[in-house]
């Protein structure tokens, strides 16, 4: 039996290994932040991008907001500066998408000050939820 060698080695364990923002022994401190801001960025985009092309029922809208919590609040551990606010439009995106129904959007606008989505973007995302009447939708008064 032929035993391994270091390359093979090295290789099967970087397999193994998740992938992180682990930049820091490597680039100085500026060049990490940049770095890991970019990405968080461009994750953010990727994620509003490909969710606009989802649809979705009330439990597919509850497990993505849950599944985004768990994102910015671990990306907030490894990346400078204010994760949350880069979310913001993803977060209301998931915010909406888990509503009851559509009625309920009046609650969460009293309740925030300002919306990241426009109008217009809001009822595109409540339109995303199938099991609501796009009637009910139209008839917001936002």
């Amino acid at each position: 039996m032929r035993s391994k060698t270091a390359t093979e080695s090295r290789d099967a364990e970087l397999s193994n290994t998740t992938v992180h923002f682990e930049f820091t022994p490597t680039f100085p401190t500026p060049t990490t932040s940049t770095a890991k801001n970019k990405q968080t960025n461009q994750v953010t985009e990727r994620l509003e991008a490909t969710l606009r092309l989802k649809r979705f029922n009330q439990l597919g809208g509850l497990q993505l907001d849950r599944d985004v919590r768990v994102l910015v609040s671990t990306l907030a551990e490894v990346v400078p500066g204010t994760v949350r606010e880069r979310f913001a439009r993803l977060s209301e995106m998931s915010t909406l998408l888990s509503l009851e129904r559509p009625g309920e959007i009046s609650d969460y606008a009293s309740a925030t000050a300002t919306w990241r989505l426009t109008e217009t973007q809001i009822r595109e995302v409540l339109s995303q939820r199938f099991d609501f009447d796009q009637r009910e939708i139209a008839a917001l008064a936002l």
